[in-house]
């Protein structure tokens, strides 16, 4: 397993995932791509139903006639490279939104920390909301 390690592995692109997928490659797996490569997808079970089911909810009324709102359905951005959402991806999504909106970017921090810390009760678990400093 050691020699196998040391090959270097091509990871598989999305363009060619998408042709196996239509080939029925995968068929009757629960796969997702993820930075090239294919994994199994967690089981979706209550806590996860739940979940979706109560941001369902919030998401529909809070953006009813401004915005669309996917359940479950696969994502593939213009550019996507099957990479998936992550925090580290924050402080460039609160920069796109901050010189989108015209407001200032510890303004969109302070106020999307505090939207989530409401929608998820952590304030609750975890004390108050820190004080946005940057």
């Amino acid at each position: 397993m050691a020699a196998a390690a040391a090959e270097k592995v091509r990871p598989l692109r999305r363009v060619e995932y998408d042709k196996l997928v239509a080939l029925g490659v995968f068929e009757g797996e629960r796969i997702e791509l993820i930075d090239g490569a294919l994994l199994q997808m967690s089981p979706i079970g209550p806590p996860h139903c739940a979940t979706v089911d109560r941001l369902t909810e919030l998401l529909v009324l809070a953006l009813v006639g401004r915005g669309r709102v996917r359940i479950q359905g696969s994502f593939a951005a213009k550019h996507a490279t099957g990479r998936r959402n992550e925090p580290a991806y924050l402080p460039h999504v609160a920069a796109s939104v901050a010189r989108y909106a015209g407001r200032a970017e510890a303004d969109v921090r302070r106020s999307t920390t505090q939207v989530a810390f409401d929608l998820f009760g952590l304030g609750a678990r975890f004390g108050d909301l820190p004080a946005a400093n940057a």
